[in-house]
């Protein structure tokens, strides 16, 4: 309205003074007043130099974004006055990073979400390969990189660029990571007796395609330690062990340690399958096996004697066996151990020197066709076994005890276990609907939203899927929550 009447005025003749805006009449006498807010008419800038990062152009006068998507996201105003975020991101704004090779020479990965420089979780994140325990992607330098597909015709040294072509090539380069790429010819398999410093071993996963895959007739990975002056620590990582139609390995992976030295072999993210005999064995080292597949094995998928066993977000099925416990310190959780057959059990805890926590874990469809006890078995006496926030359904029953998945001293803390006959005060007798995956329903009212104390349980923010856990403030009994 004021710009109004100003304009209006001035068609008539009016004058006005600039100060607090007074209008006059032709005379210049005083006829009303008012204040305006002050115009600044300085340009926003002269050139890039004054821009901040969020609009680091300077375009007539103004501060304007820069164009994303151009030359790789290469902006010169990014990298010539803001040095720190050199690069242009897709707001226009000035960023830090794009992509993980921004980020390489700082030993880091992209979060690309914030388009900055942070650590990595995960191999995949670095531009290496390889994602130490710190957090820190590790130099390519200090990799030994595997490829048969591209080591052939040229003289390998284990570089990126010169790959070796075996895996035991890479172990033997002495660099403490080696990199592996998936292949759809196998690999020579491994035999580890002792290695100087900490050794990882890492494939590309156990989904990619094609995976590393490391196979023998007899034993496709090893780990034998006889004598040792030092620790020996063993990682492997996205790697695939066994068989493939009918040529198949006698073993899957095995570890032992006859030695005074601790032996620790951690398995993650790996495919362990089609062995004559044991997917997995173990014998006086400490085992972990986390977000691994263990399958199709003719004998037991997890045979451990001695040391200790650690097994989270696991699939463990359709083997000769599920998990089988000797001398065992043990913890077991968030695992599927399903579809064992020729009558045996999908966890046999041997004895009562094996301790530990089993919890969080779904024992399903084990047993097969033969009348026995196809859940879990402990021992006849001794220690009673603690099974808790478990389902342990549908598996094959002993006529003889009257009906039931248990045999031996098995104490259960919410445990759904079906219509089976056993008498304890922490089975819960209803019985899951689940999937072809043994996931359970949300309509589940045995299994959804039960559990609300974890104490002393580890590996409670994740079920087996990898999934976030608990979702409702309540966990789900089982291994898998429903999201």
């Amino acid at each position: 309205m004021s710009k109004l009447i100003v304009g209006l005025l001035l068609l008539s003749g009016a004058c006005f003074k600039t100060e607090t805006i007074q209008i006059c009449d032709a005379n210049c006498t005083d006829l009303a007043s008012f204040d305006l807010p002050a115009m600044d008419l300085t340009p926003m800038c002269v050139d890039s130099t004054t821009c901040s990062a969020d609009a680091p152009v300077c375009v007539s006068g103004i501060c304007a974004g820069c164009t994303a998507g151009v030359d790789g996201g290469s902006a010169s105003e990014c990298a010539t006055y803001h040095v720190a975020t050199p690069l242009c991101g897709p707001s226009g704004a000035c960023v830090e990073c794009l992509t993980k090779d921004d980020c390489a020479s700082a030993h880091q990965t992209c979060d690309v979400s914030a388009h900055s420089c942070a650590p990595c979780k995960m191999h995949s994140d670095c531009s290496s390969g390889a994602c130490d325990p710190s957090g820190a992607c590790v130099d390519a330098a200090m990799i030994a990189y595997v490829d048969q597909n591209r080591c052939a015709g040229q003289i390998p040294d284990g570089s990126l660029a010169r790959p070796l072509c075996q895996v035991t090539d890479g172990v033997s380069a002495g660099k403490g990571y080696v990199v592996i790429a998936g292949s759809a010819t196998r690999y020579s398999p491994v035999v580890i007796n002792a290695v100087s410093q900490e050794l990882f071993l890492i494939g590309p996963g156990k989904s990619a395609s094609p995976t590393a895959r490391i196979y023998d007739m007899n034993t496709c990975f090893t780990v034998n330690v006889v004598s040792a002056s030092a620790d020996v620590k063993v990682h492997l990582f996205g790697l695939d062990f066994g068989g493939q139609g009918t040529s198949k390995s006698t073993h899957g992976i095995n570890c032992t340690n006859t030695s005074t030295a601790n032996v620790a072999l951690s398995v993650s993210n790996c495919l362990i399958h089609d062995s004559t005999m044991t997917g997995v064995g173990s014998n006086g080292c400490a085992f972990a096996l986390d977000q691994s597949f263990v399958s199709a094995n003719t004998g037991t998928g997890v045979n451990v004697s001695g040391g200790s066993l650690n097994i989270d977000a696991c699939t463990i099925d359709h083997n000769g066996g599920g998990v089988s416990l000797t001398s065992t310190q043990y913890t077991i959780t968030n695992s599927f151990i399903t579809n064992s057959d020729s009558g045996t059990a999908g966890v046999s805890i041997n004895d009562a020197a094996s301790t530990g926590i089993f919890a969080f874990n779904t024992v399903a469809g084990n047993g097969g066709s033969l009348a026995n006890v196809g859940g879990v078995i402990c021992p006849s006496s001794g220690a009673h076994k603690l099974l808790e926030n478990s389902i342990v359904a549908l598996n094959s029953e002993d006529p003889a005890s009257t009906g039931t998945q248990f045999a031996g001293v098995c104490d259960l803390q919410n445990v759904v276990t079906g219509t089976d006959s056993i008498a304890s005060a922490g089975a819960i007798k209803m019985t899951p609907t689940f999937d072809s995956a043994f996931r359970i329903s949300a309509t589940d009212t045995c299994c959804v939203d039960k559990i609300s104390d974890v104490t002393g349980i580890p590996n409670t923010n994740h079920d087996g899927f990898g999934n976030p856990r608990p979702v409702n403030g309540l966990w789900d009994i089982g291994a898998d929550e429903v999201q």
